[in-house]
């Protein structure tokens, strides 16, 4: 697997660490994912394994100081790498099991998303959700021409220790921490959230079935804002926090239904953790459910 200390990885690595089942971590060292790598350079660094998971990407931040080059550099690692592993893969017969986004429909705003929704440019997501299209058609098209076999894994929102500091779900719950009042923008608008143990166990379940095809992961549902705001509240030192709440003068919107049961059907994926355990998981920088 890729990516193990990243938001994803290290909630995949404690999940295979607890159900005793062996992988390899390859991180820059082994694989500078901006470099190809030959067939020798990737049955050395896999050591045999049958599986790979694919969840290392680049993430524009928007602070980089020479655009035209973190866009090369976006598109290298996270189309030309998956291009290159795709088609090790397809020579070796090894199950890839690529971790995409949920950014890549057109529409995220749409009632009920499934995977046959269209695909393509949209109001979220940018070059990032681009290069997650792009590596989709590589791996597609390396499984038509190559026989690769290949699972595309499309989350909703994704949080868990790790979500980096500048994200709103981070800024509220250290507010809460803290004692603070919540700002909630837009209240009547509704998100879907996974946790990132919930994604862990769809990867590990597409692994163990050796399930192939394109597969949306997402949490228990769209939930608005306001009763987002409502459970980080609770978290406050002693009390709950004050809210702040900001309407929005747009009309609200639904990001994220994802519908789950094509991956329900394929290899018995559902939700585990719900938004408060999660949230609380995330405050507490938890890997693994208080219940494992």
């Amino acid at each position: 697997m890729t990516g193990a200390t990243g938001l994803l990885g290290r909630h995949l690595c404690a999940l295979l660490a607890d159900r005793g089942v062996p992988f390899v971590s390859i991180d820059r060292q082994k694989w500078n994912l901006s470099e190809w790598n030959d067939t020798a350079r990737f049955d050395a660094i896999t050591e045999g394994a049958d599986i790979f998971i694919h969840c290392a990407a680049k993430i524009p931040t928007g602070v980089e100081s020479d655009a035209s080059s973190s866009l090369r550099d976006l598109y290298d690692i996270n189309v030309r790498a998956v291009l290159n592993l795709a088609q090790w893969a397809a020579g070796r017969n090894v199950h890839l099991i690529f971790i995409s986004s949920g950014s890549v429909y057109r529409d995220p705003h749409s009632a009920v998303i499934r995977e046959d929704a269209a695909t393509g440019p949209g109001p979220i997501g940018g070059s990032y959700a681009a290069s997650k299209r792009m590596a989709e058609s590589v791996i597609a098209e390396c499984a038509e021409t190559d026989g690769l076999k290949a699972t595309i894994l499309r989350p909703s929102s994704l949080y868990g220790f790790g979500l980096p500091e500048d994200k709103f779900l981070i800024r509220m719950l250290q507010s809460a921490r803290a004692g603070h009042e919540i700002e909630v923008s837009g209240p009547e608008n509704r998100i879907d959230f996974v946790h990132a143990h919930d994604l862990s166990r769809a990867a590990l379940m597409a692994a163990e079935t050796g399930a192939t095809g394109v597969f949306n992961i997402a949490g228990s549902g769209p939930v608005r804002l306001a009763e987002l705001g409502q459970v980080i509240a609770a978290f406050g030192p002693a009390d709950p926090v004050d809210l702040s709440i900001h309407p929005d003068h747009e009309p609200p919107f639904t990001r994220f239904a994802l519908d789950n049961s094509a991956a329900a059907n394929a290899f018995g994926y559902g939700p585990l953790i719900s938004l408060p355990t999660g949230l609380a998981m995330t405050l507490e920088q938890q890997v693994m459910p208080p219940a494992a």
